[in-house]
């Protein structure tokens, strides 16, 4: 089969070489039609550009690199497809680095991490001060967009608005007539924020933390007796919940309103369906990555922001009492 060239996108689009060239590079001169334009005619005639000669061209790798804890979470990995589905757009290669928990051993993975080799970092992780300053030096004048604020380290943040997504946890649950509550991982960074959401709503409602899902059998015949609503802090105490209430024999969606915070696979297979709030991972993931490109074509030159992105309600049977 023929290699695809510069010379038949432009053919193809009626657009000289010189402005094809400039639209996958993604120059600051080519408008956003333009480039589509040509991105389009590329998908058509499967053209598979070389990145040597991009990079060449440009001074860049045309790669990122994402940093992230664990591939257990159902947000880290709605953030990768976010990245990779804009990154795809311009044709970036995108790696990853997982971290771990434990801080050693995360320093020592991101031995593979290279300044030389990406154009940008997105890292969604917390980061302990000599991690996060090994990753500055590292990426030197680089964009970094993240999730979490990295101690002394210049960076766009992306962060899901946990406080909005307590507040809709409760919303979802004031109308269940009874006392309410809020189940939430001891560890989790988010909790507080969850609970001061929830109770913005909720004033009234009890917060509870624990420490693992085996510990939800014993809450349910004490502290949990009497809820009409609960709400979970995550997907994995969602889960130890629903078990837990149908091993006690209280049904969710009929003898008590159910909501979750997270939007876990797990949860999918769960019956009756379970109302979530999504904190959209996918979408963080997605400005994450057109952030590093603005910051990369010159589009965009302010300060690094903050950012709470609004997480979204997907409302299901359990939090609708029969």
């Amino acid at each position: 089969m023929t290699k695809v060239t510069i010379e038949d996108i432009s053919r193809h689009t009626g657009l000289s070489r010189g402005t094809v060239s400039r639209a996958l590079n993604d120059r600051p001169d080519i408008s956003q039609q333009t480039k589509q334009r040509v991105l389009e005619a590329c998908k058509t005639l499967n053209y598979v550009p070389s990145y040597a000669a991009r990079s060449l061209a440009t001074g860049r790798t045309f790669a990122v690199t994402v940093l992230i804890p664990d591939l257990n979470s159902s947000f880290t990995r709605d953030l990768l497809h976010g990245v990779l589905s804009r990154a795809g757009q311009d044709q970036y290669l995108v790696s990853v680095i997982e971290l771990g928990s434990d801080p050693n051993e995360a320093r020592d993975r991101l031995r593979m991490l290279s300044g030389e080799r990406i154009d940008g970092l997105v890292v969604a992780s917390e980061l302990d001060p000599e991690t996060a300053a090994r990753v500055a030096e590292t990426l030197g004048s680089r964009p970094i967009a993240s999730t979490h604020r990295l101690p002394n380290v210049p960076a766009d943040v992306l962060a899901p608005d946990y406080r909005e997504a307590g507040r809709l946890l409760a919303r979802e649950l004031s109308g269940c007539g009874g006392p309410t509550a809020l189940v939430v991982c001891a560890n989790c960074a988010s909790r507080r924020a969850l609970s001061d959401g929830f109770r913005d709503i909720l004033p009234t409602a009890e917060i509870i933390e624990v420490q693992c899902s085996e510990d939800l059998g014993a809450l349910l015949s004490s502290k949990l007796a009497a809820a009409r609503g609960i709400a979970a802090g995550g997907e994995k105490v969602a889960a130890g919940l629903y078990c837990a209430l149908l091993t006690s024999g209280r049904i969710p969606g009929r003898d008590v309103a159910v909501t979750s915070f997270g939007n876990g696979a797990v949860l999918e297979r769960i019956s009756p369906k379970v109302t979530v709030v999504d904190p959209v991972g996918a979408e963080i993931g997605r400005r994450a990555m057109e952030i590093i490109l603005q910051r990369l074509g010159k589009t965009r030159h302010d300060a690094p922001e903050f950012t709470e992105v609004a997480p979204v309600v997907r409302s299901h049977a359990s939090s609708r009492l029969s």
